[in-house]
C-alpha cells in the first residue's frame, strides 16, 4: 500500500497521532476561552460543489463548507480550523504548523476576529504568526 506523501515528512509518532485522531473523531478547541473555533483533521479534498463553495469532510463535524480559495488547500490528513457556529472551514494548516500553533490559540483567535488569518498556514507561516502577534 502506498504511503501518503504527508507521512513521509513527519515522524512515526505524529503519523500514529493523526490516525488515532481520525479513528476517535477528535477535534480541539483553538482557544480555551472561545468555544466557536476548533482544529479538525481534514478527510477529503473538497471537490464537491456547494452553494457557498465546496463541501469538505472533517473529524468531529462530519461535513463543513469551505470557500473555493480555502478548499484549494484541502488535502487528506491536513488540519483545518472550523467555525462551529457557521459550520465553515476558515483555514488550513500543515501538521507541523498545528503542533506549533496549538499552544498559541489566542493569537489564532485574534487573527480570525481581525479577518487576517491566511487561508493556508505552513511551518514557516506559523513561526511568523508566533513572532509577530
Amino acid at each position: 500500500m502506498k504511503k501518503p506523501s504527508l507521512f513521509k515528512k513527519i515522524s512515526d509518532k505524529d503519523v500514529n497521532n493523526i490516525k488515532y485522531a481520525i479513528k476517535e473523531d477528535k477535534y480541539w478547541k483553538v482557544s480555551e476561552n472561545d468555544k466557536r473555533y476548533y482544529f479538525v483533521i481534514i478527510l477529503s479534498r473538497g471537490r464537491t460543489p456547494s452553494f457557498r463553495g465546496r463541501f469538505v469532510r472533517v473529524t468531529g463535524f462530519k461535513t463543513v463548507e469551505a470557500d473555493d480559495r480555502i478548499a484549494w488547500f484541502c488535502r487528506k490528513y491536513r488540519v483545518g480550523i472550523v467555525d462551529a457556529k457557521e459550520k465553515r472551514l476558515i483555514g488550513v494548516l500543515t501538521w507541523s504548523a498545528f503542533k506549533r500553533l496549538i499552544q498559541n490559540g489566542e493569537k489564532i483567535t485574534e487573527l480570525i476576529k481581525n479577518q487576517s488569518l491566511p487561508p493556508y498556514i505552513n511551518k514557516k507561516a506559523a513561526t511568523n504568526i508566533i513572532i509577530r502577534y
